[in-house]
């Protein structure tokens, strides 16, 4: 009574759990508040659909191991029956029955099996490692997931740096026009001089439109990869810095091939094909079954007057045969033995037939037991037509398969390392570079404006350092946030967090 009560709380807790809402349904990110890249990884592990769709794995797979374990233990069935049976002629073949009164019945059996076989045993292991490629698959794919949203992060934060960039171009750009409008004004600047000022203040303004969009879309494609609604505006909190970055191949490759999350999801695959392997051998195996049942039944007629009549007519014809046998022996010289007898003992009393009656109420919980049957029995397989044969080998063929995919995936593994190791150091060098160049058009910039204001330099001069610096701007810009996807990268190739200056989460 306990468990039927507990089942029934658990089917109530399901069939509630059935009206909550989707997580990740209507969710928005926060309007006009900050979002760091630890906020936005744990936002992604609660929303983004394709990773709930693995996460959905997981309780089957645990099942699955619950269910193989369950092979170990009886399984035990209750069924009943209630049915009519009218009056009226049935005919068996050659036979007719003729029956004179309905009646009814009722049945009742409870079954209980036990079966084992080799493949009970390899179905549990093979679930186990199923169980154990889910996880690891499931591992996996949060790995990627945060990879993608780390690198849609920072690809957000290039958006917002490259709008800060054209800020600063335009406020360049507003400086070159208030510096040839008083040269204009003063008639020691051509008009011309002024005008291209403003067609460069114009391009400076567009540039910002642009990278205005390009942030809403990199945001936009951000809020996608976290599996929610973009919302309101919100802000970029983290900031990565840029450092030396001191890795050695060797030691990378091996952390990488030691606990890749992804590589681990392919060993755990190979491992269980493997498991599938020893599940097609085991169907070669004896296997034993044991079956027990308990029965009763009951058979009630519907005609009181029947089950008399029955009885009466049964009554008579033995008073009928005990009187033809006594005459029978009282002309023998040699009576038969046991006769004469009494013939009247053959005549019903009224509490011989009350107890008739009473025998007939048994409809429909008064079972008459029927005898246990148990039952043993042991099979071997000998010949099934060459299909165990054939199911082994397919299954030996997909574990050699998962073999070659770990193996291969093992040689990207090493590949990917290497690349990215050199593409991170050199995108390092380039940063140190880029940084260089900047600061030289900076000055360079101040230089042609300076000599510009005092009449010593053409405009054309001011134009060319302007166009410099903005270069040098955005090739810096390119710089840092290559070195930050090329460490991205190896984070990805390696399979696990690097040395990172992360701020804000």
């Amino acid at each position: 009574m306990r468990f039927l009560i507990r089942m029934a709380a658990l089917a109530g807790l399901l069939a509630a759990l059935a009206f909550l809402p989707v997580p990740g349904a209507g969710q928005e990110l926060p309007t006009g508040g900050g979002l760091s890249l630890g906020q936005a990884l744990e936002i992604a592990r609660l929303h983004n659909p394709l990773f709930q769709q693995y996460l959905n794995d997981g309780p089957a797979a645990d099942w699955a191991v619950r269910s193989a374990y369950g092979q170990f233990i009886p399984s035990a069935s209750v069924n009943g029956a209630v049915a009519y049976e009218g009056a009226g002629t049935q005919t068996f073949g050659s036979l007719v029955s003729q029956g004179t009164t309905d009646f009814s019945r009722s049945s009742y059996a409870l079954d209980v099996r036990y079966s084992l076989s080799a493949r009970t045993f390899a179905g549990l292991s093979g679930s186990k490692a199923d169980k154990d490629a889910t996880y690891s698959r499931i591992d996996a794919a949060e790995f990627v997931l945060e990879s993608g949203v780390t690198r849609q992060y920072l690809a957000a934060l290039r958006a917002r740096d490259a709008v800060l960039v054209a800020q600063r171009q335009l406020e360049r750009a507003s400086q070159n026009l208030d510096v040839t409008t008083a040269r204009v004004e003063a008639g020691v600047a051509l008009p011309t001089d002024r005008k291209q000022a403003e067609v460069d203040q114009g391009r400076a303004e567009i540039a910002i439109l642009r990278a205005e969009s390009d942030l809403r879309a990199e945001k936009s494609r951000l809020a996608e990869q976290l599996g929610v609604d973009a919302g309101g505006t919100f802000e970029l909190t983290s900031e990565f810095e840029i450092f030396d970055p001191s890795v050695t191949r060797d030691s990378l490759v091996s952390m990488a091939l030691e606990g890749h999350p992804t590589l681990e999801a392919y060993r755990a695959s190979e491992a269980a094909r493997n498991a599938d392997v020893w599940t097609a051998r085991s169907s070669y195996f004896p296997s034993l079954d044991l079956f027990a049942r308990w029965s009763g039944f009951t058979r009630k007629a519907l005609n009181d007057d029947y089950l008399v009549q029955q009885a009466q007519g049964s009554a008579q014809a033995q008073g009928e045969n005990c009187s033809l046998l006594n005459q029978i022996s009282s002309g023998l010289t040699s009576p038969l033995p046991g006769y004469p007898q009494d013939c009247s003992q053959y005549v019903l009393t009224d509490d011989e037939l009350r107890g008739i009656l009473e025998q007939n109420d048994v409809w429909p919980f008064s079972f008459t037991k029927s005898p246990l049957y148990v039952q043993a029995q042991i099979s071997i397989p000998i010949f099934q037509g060459f299909s165990r044969q054939r199911e082994v080998e397919q299954a030996r063929a997909l574990a050699d398969d998962a073999f070659e995919a770990r193996r291969a995936e093992e040689l990207r593994v090493r590949t990917a390392v290497t690349t990215a190791v050199d593409s991170l150091r050199t995108s390092y060098s380039v940063v140190e570079i880029e940084a260089r160049n900047l600061q030289v058009a900076q000055e360079q910039l101040e230089l042609a404006r300076e000599r510009y204001a005092l009449g010593a330099a053409p405009y054309l001069e001011l134009l060319q350092g302007e166009e410099s610096l903005a270069t040098a701007e955005r090739d810096y810009l390119n710089a840092v946030y290559d070195f930050h996807n090329n460490l991205s990268s190896l984070e990805a190739a390696v399979g696990a967090r690097l040395l990172r200056d992360v701020r804000g989460g």
